[in-house]
């Protein structure tokens, strides 16, 4: 099967504030904020029997 056809973009709109406990999650854990949100995507989704593979972008 084509990959392009599992494929789905999700676009996120924070609030400064969620965005400054991204930033600062992100940093205690030495990652960028692309990294930790896929993690806990990825994390939340295979706690309910999912399996995945994320790419993130801040922008």
């Amino acid at each position: 099967m084509d990959n392009n056809l599992n494929k789905s973009h999700l676009g996120l709109r924070l609030h400064v504030p969620v965005m400054d406990e991204l930033k600062n999650m992100a940093e205690a854990r030495g990652e960028t904020v692309s990294s930790l949100v896929r993690d806990l995507i990825r994390e939340e989704l295979q706690r309910n029997g999912v399996a995945i593979s994320i790419t993130t972008k801040i922008v």
